[in-house]
């Protein structure tokens, strides 16, 4: 699926112009021959969805593989930014809504738990343990 449309450089000020490489300032891009300015290799500015490894782009940036950060993590959309993997964990909530005394195991490899309490009026009960195993 191609971009309805595309341009690169430094100096981008038409999207109807389409430029690629600096060395030559006259190229193509499908077939499309257009001049350029200099150094203009540094810019993409596109409308429409863009794919890496996907011809067929669900989303305005889809990927099929790896995406790496090198450095700085990953700003989500309420501007938080996460520079480290979360910790893996159970997958699933467990829920105990029977008066008294619950309890649950906690796989071997896994050092810290979180657990919400919600309700109840009580004190929030005695943590202990961890590290199943």
């Amino acid at each position: 699926m191609r971009a309805k449309r595309m341009a690169v450089g430094d100096k981008y000020y038409d999207g109807s112009q389409y430029c690629w490489s600096p060395a030559t300032c006259a190229n193509q891009i499908d077939g499309i021959t257009s001049s350029c300015w200099p150094n203009c290799n540094t810019n993409l500015l596109v409308e429409g969805n863009v794919g890496i490894g996907t011809p067929a782009p669900g989303q305005k940036l889809s990927v099929a593989g790896i995406i790496e950060s090198t450095s700085g993590g990953i700003k989500f959309p309420d501007g938080t930014i996460q520079t480290t993997a979360g910790a893996g964990g159970i997958n699933g909530i467990q829920v105990f809504a029977t008066p008294g005394i619950s309890t649950f195991t906690v796989p071997a490899n896994i050092t810290k738990i979180r657990v919400d309490i919600v309700g109840g009026g009580g004190t929030g009960g005695n943590f202990g343990g961890g590290g199943g195993g």
